[in-house]
């Protein structure tokens, strides 16, 4: 008869041992640092199923919440925040807005600036847009769990971030804000004519595109889609496309 393999997940943390875990966890994501106890097992204690060294998800994911919590100014996650942007110049410099529910949108003249001048015209400068989860823990007092928002540009093959925001809303008008926020940025504090960006990847998120086509294209989707089927039928050129940013 077939031996039946139990996997056996260890759920507490404790003493040392959580501590050690905590500071490790600061620096690796929870499944890097599974993948890295696993690693350590023996050939025995794979072969009969004993992940004992190995700790559940949820336990990994509180500790490194945790760790990260250790650095925090206050209790409260906006007025940590709040706390965060005044203690230096350079978070001053970096946090453009804090606002409720959870939002803050991050971004800086300078490198903005450094970004933009790096490429010789807006056209060619492509923005990859996303939003993880997986970087913030939940808020301790708003239901809801917060995305990070970064969009990103290659230069000489270096991911470097233009425009963020942590948010507990993923709807179309707190990613517009961001958006919107930017492209008002640029104009006003650049003294940029928009768009300075080319061309935006991002995934089939509904909320994303919408938002890209009313803040930075000024136009719904349906006339974005229409002027991209007259272009590939050829019943329109690229000077139809006028200043847009091509997603």
């Amino acid at each position: 008869m077939e031996k039946q393999i139990i996997r056996q997940i260890t759920r507490q943390l404790r003493g040392e041992k959580r501590r050690l875990a905590c500071k490790i966890l600061k620096k690796l994501t929870v499944t890097k640092y599974q993948d890295k106890q696993i690693q350590q097992l023996t050939d025995s204690q794979l072969a009969e199923g004993n992940l004992n060294t190995v700790k559940a998800d949820a336990v990994l994911h509180n500790a490194r919440f945790e760790a990260f919590a250790q650095d925090d100014y206050h209790i409260d996650d906006m007025f940590d925040a709040q706390l965060l942007r005044r203690k230096t110049i350079l978070q001053q410099m970096f946090i453009q807005k804090i606002a409720e529910p959870f939002q803050v949108i991050l971004y800086s003249k300078e490198q903005v600036k450094i970004i933009l001048s790096s490429f010789k015209s807006w056209k060619i400068l492509t923005v990859h847009l996303d939003s993880s989860g997986g970087f913030i823990r939940k808020q301790r007092n708003v239901h809801g769990r917060i995305y990070v928002y970064a969009g990103v540009v290659n230069i000489l093959g270096m991911i470097i971030p233009l425009l963020q925001m942590a948010s507990v809303r993923h709807d179309q008008g707190a990613i517009g804000e961001l958006l919107i926020s930017f492209r008002g940025f640029c104009e006003r504090q650049l003294n940029k004519t928009w768009p300075c960006v080319g061309r935006l990847v991002t995934d089939c998120s509904f909320a994303t595109i919408h938002a890209v086509m009313v803040q930075w294209n000024h136009m719904t989707l349906d006339c974005y889609l229409r002027l991209c089927y007259k272009f590939l039928s050829e019943s329109c050129t690229d000077h139809d496309f006028g200043r847009l940013v091509v997603l």
